[in-house]
Parts: structure tokens; sequence; C-alpha cells
């Protein structure tokens, strides 16, 4: 009895692999390197078509994120430029209140 359910879940098996084969080839067969149609182009490994205007779309949001990202590269140059001006400062405010403190006679009690 599990050796007949085996063999139709094998054949099953089969059949959904011939089925992928030919589909391959028929998307296969679609693609000739003399068509006319420069528009669409076909995807084996998904089975879909791309269309110009979503690689052109694709091509815009990738310049948009490079622009993103070279913005962020910025104003971190920015920040830190920023947070260093800010560390010599402090560091002089403090060789300023040194310098004061060791003037002044500071009782303390």
């Amino acid at each position: 009895f599990y050796h007949r359910k085996r063999r139709r879940k094998q054949k099953q098996y089969k059949l959904c692999k011939k089925k992928k084969t030919i589909e391959n080839e028929i998307l296969k067969n679609h693609l000739t390197p003399d068509s006319d149609d420069d528009v669409d182009q076909v995807d084996l490994s998904r089975g879909r078509c791309v269309t110009n205007e979503i690689e052109s779309s694709i091509h815009t949001n990738s310049n948009i994120l490079k622009g993103i990202n070279n913005k962020f590269n910025e104003f971190t140059q920015q920040l830190t430029l920023n947070s260093s001006k800010f560390d010599q400062q402090m560091n002089h405010l403090n060789t300023k209140i040194d310098r004061m403190t060791s003037t002044t006679d500071i009782v303390s009690c």
C-alpha cells in the first residue's frame, strides 16, 4: 500500500518537473536575438517581463539613493568637524578656567 502511494508521488513530481522544463523551453524560444521588441526583456529566473520604463525607474531610484548616501556622508563629515571644533573650544575654556583658579586663592570650607 505504501509502495503505491510513493509511485503516485513520484509521478506527480515527474509531471511537475516536466511542466517546469516545458515552461522554461517556451520562455527560451520567445527570446530571439533578432527581435524588434527591445522594450521587453524576459527574466528567466522569475518568468516576468521587465519593461524599459521599470528599468529606468530603477536606475533613477538608485541615483536618488546614491545622492542621499552622499548627503549623509557630507553631514557626518560636518558633524565630526563641528565636534572636533567643539572639543577644541572646550579644551581652550578648561585651560582658561585652570589658569584663573591657579591665580586666585580659593578657600574651601
